[in-house]
């Protein structure tokens, strides 16, 4: 068989490579079993330290962490409650829809208008991030600037394309 390139890969080799759209290890990887049956040996040893560091561990820290240890084994971590208050909620869907009536059915003043927004709005955002970086920050060099200059203005540049795109 001849070689082709530098690829190190024969012409014959189209065999034993990957399919397209077949996974190459379709089981996954294998899970480390041996070091979980290892610890679940060692789980009554374990827990015979964690009483022992509860009963007589030196300082009050130690006595606080292996008993929680123990209550969270034995009765469960409390769960932690969730204060949501939404009287005030919006339907996202329903402003979603509304948004995309509004750019359908906008004049070409209002495309005018908005089109003018982006461009002083995209200003605006590069005067801010151009004086974030002139103010630098501590031990920064010259250079280390401009380059996070450079691409904080890509970055916008490219937000601002994809919002006119989103638009049109």
């Amino acid at each position: 068989m001849s070689k082709k390139g530098n690829t190190g890969k024969t012409e014959g080799s189209k065999a034993t490579q990957f399919q397209p759209g077949v996974s190459g290890n379709p089981a996954g990887r294998q899970p480390d079993t041996a070091l979980k049956e290892l610890a679940k040996q060692k789980t009554d040893e374990a827990f015979e330290v964690v009483l022992t560091l509860m009963h007589k561990g030196r300082s009050e820290r130690t006595r606080l962490q292996s008993a929680e240890i123990v209550l969270a084994y034995g009765h469960g971590r409390p769960r932690q409650g969730l204060d949501v208050d939404t009287s005030g909620a919006v339907n996202i869907g329903e402003r979603l829809d509304a948004h995309a009536a509004y750019m359908k059915n906008r004049t070409p003043e209002e495309k005018a208008d908005d089109e003018a927004r982006d461009k002083r709005e995209t200003a605006e955002a590069i005067q801010r991030v151009k004086g974030r970086i002139r103010a630098g920050l501590p031990g920064d060099s010259q250079q280390a600037r401009i380059d996070r200059a450079a691409w904080r203005l890509e970055d916008m540049e490219g937000y601002s394309k994809a919002m006119k795109q989103e638009r049109k």
